[in-house]
């Protein structure tokens, strides 16, 4: 356990950079492809919810692929130190990062 934390102190993680894990972890990607179906959805929508943003980094290269046809979009993050990241990135571009700690149940239904 007191190697996990010493681990911890020496690492920091700003936003959704994970390259500390790079060599480290592997794993399959998914069969979906996740900007390609956020950007079909988005494109389509009015307004956009992105829980758990992280430093906004996703959510601004999403909005750089609509160009200027960005829906209204709002953001949450529960990790503390996310939540400047996230204002300070995403602030210019019209979006409201909250900090949000309550779980969320979402039930989607399509037309």
């Amino acid at each position: 356990m007191e190697d996990l934390r010493q681990a911890y102190d020496r690492t920091s993680m700003v936003g959704w950079d994970f390259s500390i894990l790079d060599g480290r972890v592997t794993a399959d990607d998914p069969w979906w492809d996740f900007e390609a179906d956020c950007i079909r959805e988005m494109a389509g929508a009015r307004r956009v919810l992105d829980l758990g943003t992280g430093g906004g980094e996703r959510l601004l290269a999403l909005l750089d692929e609509l160009n200027n046809d960005s829906p209204a979009v709002e953001a949450t993050e529960g990790w503390e130190p996310n939540l400047a990241v996230a204002r300070d990135a995403l602030g210019p571009r019209g979006v409201h990062a909250r900090v949000s700690q309550r779980r969320f149940r979402i039930s989607a239904v399509k037309p």
